[in-house]
């Protein structure tokens, strides 16, 4: 027997039973020898027959002999339990550490029916099954739950995977490994590692292969899915970022197709509060992204829940995308100006739907409002007393926005200290200059204008303020001195060259002046309305004008409540997400009774990339790694024969039973057939 050098037993006390080999053999000897002898009278013609039926008689009992030897050879092997050792050691180890990727592109069929997830959690149900019933059990998902910092027995792993299901949270490679080896410090004993994901390209994060750690070692499980082709919505954004109540409202969705081949007739839906409201058949070539516009229409409610639906399969986890949008939401202004007469600023701020506009003269204003308004515009102030210069640095420097009209005759010295890194000084001379044309090229004039046809007659203004040149003016005079600029600290400082009155500049009269003290107002909104959020945003700020102390901020969907970790901050509360439980929908954001508003979650776009890493692309990523195995997983039977063959090694009893029987079945046959 060639493979007896490169076998071992499991109960080699059992081989002491091969003693029993000399049963036969006695029984051989003093059993088949005795003779019977018979008187004839004419033994002459006997003797040929005898001859003959003596060498048969021999030769029977010899294969009768022998094939009692080989089932009882055979039997007793079986019961010491051969087996070919295994390759490595593993299954040995008391303690193992299970990683199960759980986020949503588990989702994925890995065969028909049958998702990535179902599969990763059939071979955790093995693994608990092959290892001793002693080992300890830590199991590790992409929640990171309080599960996973306590040990658990093989019944209580297998109980545990009933409560997995996909999650929203995204995991790399390197943050995982590090907590499993953060819950491995409290143990002297170097585990074993079973890492079982589908290793999505987009998620994996980096790895540091030069950096490898010898104390454990990882069994790498990989899942393959049988589609890598998917469409889902890229992003959304409003064309109009004005969004006033009684204008058309643009939606611009873009969509992308991550397959190989083109996609033909594929609908899209737009729903606004369950209602459908716009549709469109698209074309999407090959690894290609399109864009598509949808008129939403007009008078919608103050915050509406929209929904864009399309169809794709078998990839359905994102086919839903939310967003919403707030149009209720306005913005704060606070004017302090130097005289009480009615100013151009309170005309084109006097939309109630759009701005909460407050306006005061300086000596009569309440300073604890600068630090809560969205925009404060600082109207031909004179003098800038050094109280007020702490208190706007202050609201700058946390990201406020100040609009900055001079006077006639301003104090060079208080506005030169608060317009710190320019060289504030009056002009030479005081005269009407015609103002250049806008540079629609710049940033901030991006969807301002509608369309430009030919050249625009712009207004004249008379120059009381300088500080250089600035080539990224908003405006400029047309002697190419700036006349608007946009000073960037922690927050936005905007400064006009003229007062804005009649007798110094047309500029308030013109028709450039309203979308520029529009843009100006929407770009300070400190909390803009996000049209959504993501599921793993670790922090999401909600604007609040005044919350009551110690109150409460829920987010609370159709079945479910949730009370966030929370802080208020400067006018508004930050909220610490639970990402274990958060999904994509909406959530009320609720203070009480009171509705703050309404927020939508999506999926990180990165799961609805389902390009994965090959099995011959993980070979490469882990090559040279003695301490890293790699399984070709196949389904969970296959798997466990692998770790198996691997770990424990290769089981032989089975055949050596097979051989027993074998044997016995032929000394029948023998006894039976075998005439002498």
């Amino acid at each position: 027997m060639l493979f007896l050098p490169t076998m071992s037993f499991l109960y080699p006390q059992f081989l002491f039973g091969l003693a029993a080999l000399t049963i036969p053999v006695v029984i051989h000897l003093f059993n088949f020898r005795k003779t019977k002898r018979i008187y004839y009278s004419g033994t002459q013609f006997l003797k040929q027959v005898k001859e003959a039926s003596t060498s048969k008689l021999k030769l029977k009992h010899w294969l009768i002999l022998a094939s009692r030897l080989l089932f009882i050879l055979f039997l007793v092997i079986a019961f010491a339990q051969p087996f070919i050792p295994a390759k490595q050691k593993g299954l040995q180890s008391s303690e193992v550490y299970i990683y199960l990727d759980n986020s949503y592109s588990m989702s994925g069929l890995v065969s028909t029916d049958y998702r990535a997830l179902d599969a990763g959690i059939s071979i955790v149900n093995e693994l608990s099954d092959l290892f001793p019933a002693g080992t300890r059990f830590k199991l590790f998902t992409n929640d990171f739950a309080s599960y996973s910092n306590v040990y658990k027995s093989g019944f209580e792993l297998s109980d545990l995977t009933t409560e997995i299901h996909v999650s929203g949270n995204i995991r790399g490679f390197e943050e995982v490994l590090s907590r499993i080896k953060t819950g491995m410090l409290a143990s002297a004993t170097p585990g074993e590692i079973f890492w079982i994901s589908d290793f999505q390209k987009s998620t994996f994060g980096p790895y540091d292969p030069e950096n490898p750690d010898t104390l454990y070692h990882i069994n790498i499980v990989p899942l393959e899915l049988e589609h890598s082709a998917n469409l889902f919505v890229d992003s959304i954004f409003l064309k109009n970022p004005f969004m006033p109540g009684n204008e058309k409202i643009e939606l611009t969705v873009v969509i992308k197709n991550t397959g190989n081949e083109d996609v033909i007739d594929v609908p899209i839906k737009i729903f606004l509060n369950d209602i459908q409201t716009s549709n469109a058949i698209l074309d999407i070539p090959a690894s290609a992204r399109v864009e598509q516009h949808f008129d939403l229409g007009f008078d919608l409610q103050d915050i509406s829940k929209g929904r864009i639906s399309l169809e794709d399969y078998p990839v359905t986890f994102d086919n839903d995308f939310y967003f919403t949008i707030n149009i209720g939401d306005v913005i704060n202004i606070l004017e302090i100006k130097s005289s009480t007469t009615a100013t151009a600023i309170e005309k084109v701020y006097a939309n109630t739907k759009l701005f909460n506009f407050k306006t005061f003269r300086f000596t009569n204003v309440d300073y604890s409002q600068i630090a809560v308004v969205d925009l404060v515009i600082l109207n031909e102030l004179e003098i800038l007393d050094p109280s007020i210069r702490v208190l706007l640095t202050n609201y700058l420097n946390t990201g406020g926005t100040i609009v900055l009209i001079p006077p006639v005759n301003p104090d060079m010295d208080s506005y030169s200290q608060f317009i710190t890194g320019r060289s504030i000084i009056f002009p030479d001379s005081l005269y009407q200059e015609s103002l250049a044309p806008p540079d629609l090229t710049n940033p901030f004039y991006e969807n301002v204008f509608e369309e430009v046809h030919g050249i625009i007659a712009m207004p004249e203004s008379t120059q009381v303020l300088e500080w250089g040149a600035d080539r990224n003016a908003l405006l400029s005079f047309r002697n190419g001195k700036p006349f608007l600029s946009g000073i960037i600290t922690a927050g936005n400082l905007f400064v006009f060259a003229s007062p804005l009155n009649d007798v110094y500049s047309e500029f308030q009269n013109h028709a450039v002046f309203v979308p520029v003290m529009y843009k100006i107002a929407f770009g300070g909104k400190k909390e803009q309305a996000r049209l959504y959020y993501s599921v793993n945003q670790p922090i999401i700020r909600i604007a609040v004008d005044s919350l009551a102390q110690n109150t409460i901020i829920k987010l609370v969907e159709v079945e479910r409540e949730l009370i966030p970790a929370q802080r208020i901050s400067s006018g508004s509360v930050l909220l610490e997400l639970p990402s274990e439980i958060i999904g994509p929908g909406f959530y009320d954001v609720m203070a009480g009774s009171k509705k703050l508003g309404t927020v939508a979650f999506n999926l990180d776009r990165r799961e609805s990339l389902p390009e994965q890493y090959s099995q011959d692309d993980i070979q490469q990523l882990f090559a040279g790694k003695n301490k890293i195995t790699i399984f070709n997983a196949g389904d969970q039977k296959d798997f466990a024969n692998t770790v198996t063959k691997l770990y424990k090694g290769t089981p032989l009893w089975k055949y050596a039973i097979i051989f027993a029987l074998i044997f016995l079945l032929v000394e029948v046959a023998f006894i039976r057939l075998l005439k002498p």
